[in-house]
């Protein structure tokens, strides 16, 4: 529970660090080697999984028979079916064992008159209702549970020992352990339990589920972590129950006194072995020593490498932290991604140690061998070495049969054929086209895919497979990945999908590249191009505006207004007026009007509004104002001030910088932050207005409009502090406030006081 409560405090903290919802756990995980492939399904509450350990019914394969119904086919000299003694077991009503009982097992022991088995059969399911903790608050009656259990629990000692079958005897003492139990009679736990089962030399399910009592009544801790190691590597169906009550803060060395063989020592290793949320070779390497042969030792190592995929890949490719964090505490919660990405190679040191151990074994010793072998073949990947992780890997297809076995070594062989390549010229081999398309809604192998092509800086490709990931996820939750340009931890600083993401990191010409592949791609008729782009073929005109935008963030004018008009009117139609889906409405003519403010500059031109006719009147504008000859360069500076303003929070085109909203109290990483938040074209252009106003008045509003401008960058300043805003003192500390009071006094309280004066100043330009 140690671990657990660990965990918890990780995601508050980690939760409670951001304003929102902020990704933990396994929406950050990268887990590529599937355990359910390789036929550990009675461990499988134990899979390596950011949510540690959870009960997970209907885990067992189909082949499998669980060690009660074991008993009773063997009882019944194999000669009922297992369904049938199921039904007996765990369906029928005491009533309805009886002689008109179509169950085939009630009818072999009536057929065979073993009045012993049937009465016992009987007895339990009588006992069954005072085999839990229900009570009856309404009648009250709960007083009445503890001596009915008190009288069944003799009767069971009575019966067991009148009855002659050791076997049936094991099971009434049994019930009276577990009634015993429900009862809270400790002391008769133990006392049963060393009358019947201490001795006993053949080990089977009742002394194990016996034992299961018998530590609750336990006073040494180490030596109830020793019993439920061996319950948990015995009893499958206690399994979780034992995680539930282990001792975490009984020490390994204090449990292994109490055991007496190999085998007792190798189940206290696998069991400490699980429970560990960091590296457990130790417990490997004294598990292969002790029992190479345990089935507990080859799962060990599945869920092993699992937690090393969490440790290398979880940072490696999405930047986080990997979803346990054995060093959390150790950087007191907050790591740089430099901290990330070096703790993530440390670990794949750790993974080379691993595959030491691996190549040290005796392969012929261990449980499954071809799991050994396929585990050697994912550290080598794991630790770069890609070309011995493809020979491992053509050497395992040849030696088995089993489809989803092959799929699951062809995922990291298409891994390993593409990380290998050289930087700079790594495309997408055609010999692993066919698997990327068997297993195109794995999103965590698309993603890997993606990031393996980034690093190799084939962004095209890396932008197009990340595309997918939107209609990739079938059980797993959507991925969430970060980059090397965030500023802070915030809920403002990871991506779940390709265009949030190419949007703050992928350059121009990077975006220019993509569009020209996507387009070259409309003649491609092959199954796997066609794959490939069926996402992002319709997002050329999302991607022209992306380009556009990003230009705008430049100020490079020319460039964003030829991007824009490549884009046909429907699109700002369907994205950018009252009929789009989102906010980012373009209602408000940039150049004249200002948010919360009194309409006052009388337009001189009307325009469709969209990014492209913007941009072409703000070019138009600032060569009117940049013109020698031009009487009104004043006025054209100011309008164009404007339109710079308003691309800023406060303004009405906002969206001419940014897709998405953004937050009041953190930065983001787009390149055009300071420019966003601080005006600090809008204030050029303020000033180059001013510089060349006729008058006083007019040279007062500018001023003022240069007010909000400073205001604006030393408001950033208290962001990039994180500190509050001290509006008071941004006022005092306005140089522009000073400037106004100093050179206009009579236009200050006009002016500052309110905006319903704008239209008297501007009107007084002449």
């Amino acid at each position: 529970m140690k671990n657990l409560l660990l965990f918890i405090l990780i995601l508050l903290n980690k939760l409670l660090c951001a304003c929102g919802y902020y990704p933990y756990g396994e929406a950050t995980r990268i887990s590529l080697f599937n355990p359910e492939v390789f036929g550990y399904s009675t461990y499988s509450n134990f899979y390596y999984s950011a949510d540690l350990f959870t009960p997970n019914e209907g885990s067992s394969p189909k082949e499998f028979v669980e060690q009660n119904t074991k008993f009773w086919f063997e009882y019944c000299n194999k000669k009922v079916d297992i369904p049938s003694i199921d039904i007996a077991i765990y369906k029928l009503r005491e009533a309805e064992i009886d002689t008109y009982s179509e169950n085939q097992m009630i009818k072999y022991l009536y057929h065979h008159h073993d009045s012993d088995a049937l009465n016992y059969l009987r007895f339990a399911k009588n006992c069954e209702f005072f085999n839990s903790w229900r009570e009856d608050p309404w009648e009250r009656n709960s007083f009445l549970q503890m001596p009915k259990r008190e009288e069944l629990i003799n009767r069971a000692i009575t019966l067991a020992n009148k009855v002659k079958n050791e076997n049936l005897k094991e099971r009434y003492t049994f019930i009276a352990i577990r009634l015993a139990w429900y009862n809270k009679q400790y002391d008769k736990i133990q006392s049963l339990f060393a009358t019947v089962f201490e001795k006993k030399p053949n080990k089977d399910i009742l002394y194990y589920w016996s034992l299961y009592f018998k530590t609750f009544a336990e006073t040494n801790k180490a030596r109830a972590n020793f019993d439920l190691a061996q319950i948990f590597a015995n009893a499958i169906d206690k399994r979780f129950v034992c995680h539930q009550n282990y001792r975490s803060n009984v020490p390994l060395e204090q449990t292994l006194k109490f055991a007496k063989t190999k085998i007792e020592k190798s189940n206290v290793y696998l069991f400490y072995g699980i429970e560990k949320p960091d590296k457990a070779i130790a417990c490997l390497q004294k598990m292969y020593v002790l029992n190479p042969s345990s089935d507990g030792l080859s799962f060990l190592l599945l869920r092993e490498i699992n937690k090393i995929e969490d440790f290398v890949f979880t940072p490696y490719y999405t930047l986080f932290q990997p979803s346990i964090s054995y060093d959390y505490w150790e950087n007191n919660g907050h790591t740089s991604t430099r901290q990330v990405l070096i703790r993530s190679e440390k670990d794949r040191m750790y993974a080379n140690e691993v595959l030491q151990f691996i190549n040290s074994v005796n392969i012929n010793k261990v449980e499954n061998p071809f799991l050994w072998k396929c585990c050697k073949s994912h550290l080598l990947f794991i630790k770069k070495n890609y070309n011995a992780c493809l020979i491992t890997i053509n050497q395992l297809e040849k030696l088995t049969p089993d489809t989803t076995i092959i799929n699951q070594l062809q995922i990291f062989k298409t891994l390993s054929l593409i990380a290998r390549q050289k930087k700079g010229s790594a495309i997408i081999p055609k010999e692993v086209q066919s698997t990327i398309l068997a297993n195109q809604k794995n999103g965590q192998f698309i993603f890997a895919i993606g990031k393996e092509l980034e690093y190799l800086e084939n962004n095209t490709d890396a932008a197009i497979f990340f595309s997918k990931l939107d209609n990739s996820w079938e059980e797993k939750p959507p991925l969430f990945w970060k980059t090397t340009k965030s500023r802070k931890h915030s809920y403002t600083e990871y991506f779940e999908n390709y265009f949030e993401y190419i949007d703050v990191v992928y350059t121009p010409e990077q975006i220019q590249r993509l569009i020209n592949d996507i387009q070259r791609s409309k003649t491609n008729t092959s199954r796997f191009e066609i794959f490939k782009y069926q996402n992002i073929q319709s997002e050329v005109p999302r991607l022209y505006d992306l380009l556009g935008t990003k230009y705008i963030r430049q100020n490079k004018l020319e460039n964003a207004a030829s991007a824009f008009n490549k884009i046909e009117y429907q699109y700002w139609d369907q994205n950018y007026t009252a009929w789009s889906e989102n906010n980012n409405i373009f209602n408000e003519n940039p150049f004249y009007n200002f948010k919360y403010t009194p309409k006052f500059i009388f337009p001189k031109d009307t325009f469709l509004l969209n990014k492209y006719t913007i941009t072409k009147q703000l070019i138009n504008f600032l060569h009117k104002a940049e013109d020698n000859r031009e009487k009104d360069r004043d006025y054209y500076y100011f309008l164009a001030a404007n339109a710079y303003y308003n691309m800023g929070p406060e303004g009405n085109i906002s969206m001419m910088r940014r897709f998405n909203s953004w937050s009041d109290f953190y930065l983001s990483d787009f390149e055009d932050e300071a420019e966003f938040r601080q005006s600090n074209l809008a204030k050029k252009y303020y000033l180059l207005a001013k510089k060349y106003a006729k008058t006083d008045k007019f040279k007062a509003l500018c001023l003022r409009m240069l007010i909000r401008c400073e205001q604006n960058k030393m408001s950033y300043k208290y962001i990039e502090k994180d500190v509050d805003y001290d509006y008071d003192l941004l006022k005092i500390q306005n140089p522009f406030y000073y400037e106004l009071k100093l050179k206009y006094p009579k236009y200050l309280d006009d002016l500052v006081s309110n905006c319903d004066n704008f239209k008297v100043y501007f009107d007084g330009r002449r």
